[in-house]
C-alpha cells in the first residue's frame, strides 16, 4: 500500500471512530508527513483526495476541517429502523461513479446546458434507453420514448390528457401505489378499483369493468407490487393484455422495480401487447438516484403528440444535466454493474426477512415475501387492534406503513402493512422484526386482558 493510501485509510479510521469529529481541524500536513515518514506533497495528495470526496474542506491559512456530519450519523438516525420509506438507502447508491458522470456530462454536453432541452428528452439518451430496454424485453423505436421528471409527472400527465378510446374513468388495483391515488384525487378523475391478491385479479370482474366501465386506462404494477410485493405470472399478464385489447382499454404498466427481477423469463406486459395499447413506465428513483428525477415512458404512437403537448406546457423539459449524466452512466456500463450489485443486496435482504418470519409461528400474521424486490407485506387477523401497531412500534423507533393510504374509499383495510427494505440492511431487519413480533404479542395480550376484565 502506498503512503498516500495509508494516510487516507488512517484518517478515515479516525473519523469513523469519532477521534476526529465534524467541524474539527485535521492534523497539520507537516505532522502527518513526520508520522508517516513521507513528503508533505504526499500528504497534500491524500488530503486532496478526501476533499474531492467531500469528506474534508480547506480553510485558507488555517488547514483542513471535517465536513459536518460526514460518517457521523445522528443518534436519532442510528436508532431508527425504517421499514416505511420508499427511498433507497445511501449505502446502495453509486454516488462516486455518478459524480464522475456529472463531471463528464458538463464537459461533453456543455452547449446543451445553456438551452432548453427537447420536451421529449435528449435524443442520445432516448436512443441509449431504447437499447437498454431490450434487456427487459421492451423492443421499441427510440422516437416513441419520452423522458419525464420522475414517474409521478408521467402519471399526472396521463391522468390529465384525453385518450383516443374516449374512456372517462381510470381503473386501479386495490391496494396500489398511493402516489397515483393522490394524483387522481387532485385531478378530480373518476376512479374505479379492483382487488388484487396473491392470486392476482378476478378475471370475470375485470372483464365486466373493461366492458361496461368506460375505462380510459388501467394502472398496474405487474411485478414487485407496491405495497404488497406480489407479481403477476406471465400467463396472468398475457390474459390481462388480451382483455384490454378486446375492450379497447389502455394499460399503464409501472415497472419501477424491473432492475431487481432475477427471473429472466418474467416478461413485462408490454411484451405481450399486439396492438400497441400498453404504456410502459420505468423510474430511476427506487433503484438508482431518487434526486435524479427522471423516468422513461414508452408511448403508443397515437398518444405521443398529446402527451408531449401536455408535458411541454407543464415544465418545458426535464433536467438536461441529469439526462446527460444518466446517458453516460448507462453507456459506460456503470448502470449494468450497479444493477447486478443492487439485485444481490435486495435478494439477500428478502432472504433474511423470509428466514426470520419462518421462525415465527404466530398464526395471526400472514406474510407475503417475494424472491426479490423492494417491498414485502403482511396482514393481521382480528386478534388485536391493528390500528395500534404503527404507534406502538414508533416507541421502539421502528417505522412501519399501515397500507390504508394505498386504498380508495370502499376498499379501506387497516390490517395490511407494508415492509420496505430500501433503508434496512440485514442487522436492522433482525432488530426490526424482533420489535415487530414483540409489539404484536403485547397488543394481543392487552386485548385478551381487556376482554377478561369486561363485566359479564
Amino acid at each position: 500500500m502506498t503512503k498516500y493510501c495509508e494516510i487516507i485509510q488512517y484518517l478515515q479510521a479516525e473519523i469513523t471512530s469519532g477521534q476526529i469529529k465534524p467541524g474539527n481541524r485535521l492534523p497539520p500536513i507537516r505532522a502527518i508527513a513526520e508520522a508517516f515518514h513521507c513528503s508533505t506533497s504526499t500528504v497534500v495528495k491524500a488530503y486532496g483526495e478526501l476533499e474531492r470526496s467531500h469528506i474534508i474542506y480547506p480553510v485558507p491559512g488555517s488547514g483542513y476541517y471535517l465536513v459536518e456530519n460526514h460518517l457521523q450519523p445522528s443518534a436519532q438516525s442510528q436508532k431508527i429502523i425504517d421499514f416505511a420509506s420508499v427511498a433507497p438507502g445511501s449505502e446502495t447508491l453509486p454516488y462516486k461513479e455518478f459524480q464522475h458522470c456529472i463531471n463528464q456530462a458538463i464537459s461533453i454536453y456543455k452547449e446543451d446546458l445553456f438551452s432548453y432541452c427537447d420536451p421529449q428528452g435528449m435524443e442520445q439518451l432516448r436512443k441509449t434507453i431504447a437499447k437498454q430496454l431490450q434487456d427487459y424485453q421492451i423492443f421499441t423505436d427510440w422516437q416513441k420514448i419520452a423522458i419525464t421528471t420522475g414517474s409521478q409527472q408521467a402519471i399526472s400527465l396521463l391522468t390529465s390528457m384525453p385518450f383516443p378510446n374516449g374512456g372517462k374513468k381510470i381503473l386501479i388495483e386495490q391496494p396500489t401505489y398511493y402516489g397515483i391515488i393522490k394524483s387522481l384525487e387532485l385531478s378530480g378523475c373518476s376512479v374505479l378499483g379492483i382487488e388484487r391478491t396473491e392470486h392476482g385479479l378476478d378475471k370475470n370482474a375485470l372483464e365486466r369493468i373493461f366492458r361496461n366501465g368506460s375505462i380510459k386506462f388501467f394502472y398496474t404494477m405487474p411485478r414487485f407490487h407496491n405495497p404488497t410485493g406480489f407479481s403477476y405470472t406471465n400467463a396472468e399478464k398475457k390474459e390481462l393484455v388480451e382483455l384490454a385489447e378486446k375492450y379497447n382499454v389502455y394499460i399503464v404498466e409501472d415497472d419501477c422495480l424491473a432492475d431487481l427481477d432475477t427471473d429472466h423469463k418474467a416478461d413485462p406486459l408490454y411484451a405481450f401487447s399486439g396492438i400497441d395499447n400498453v404504456i410502459y413506465l420505468k423510474s430511476y428513483s427506487k433503484t438508482f438516484l431518487p434526486g435524479l428525477r427522471l423516468a422513461t415512458v414508452v408511448l403508443p404512437q397515437e398518444l405521443l403528440n398529446p402527451f408531449l403537448e401536455y408535458k411541454k406546457w407543464i415544465d418545458l423539459a426535464s433536467p438536461t444535466l441529469s439526462q446527460a449524466a444518466l446517458e453516460i452512466f448507462i453507456t459506460s456500463g456503470m448502470y449494468a454493474n450497479h444493477r447486478k450489485s443492487l439485485t444481490k443486496i435486495y435478494r439477500d435482504r428478502m432472504e433474511c426477512l423470509r428466514t426470520l418470519t419462518a421462525q415465527n409461528t404466530d398464526r395471526d400474521i400472514t406474510w407475503m415475501i417475494p424472491e426479490n424486490g423492494f417491498f414485502a407485506s403482511f396482514t393481521t387477523n382480528s386478534n388485536f387492534a391493528s390500528d395500534r401497531l404503527v404507534p406502538r412500534l414508533a416507541l421502539d423507533n421502528v417505522q412501519l406503513l399501515n397500507a390504508e393510504s394505498c386504498f380508495i374509499s370502499g376498499y379501506k383495510r387497516s390490517n395490511l402493512f407494508r415492509i420496505s427494505l430500501g433503508k434496512t440492511p440485514e442487522p436492522q431487519i433482525r432488530l426490526g422484526l424482533s420489535a415487530l413480533f414483540r409489539a404484536i404479542q403485547e397488543l394481543k395480550a392487552a386485548k385478551i386482558s381487556k376482554r377478561t376484565l369486561m363485566p359479564l
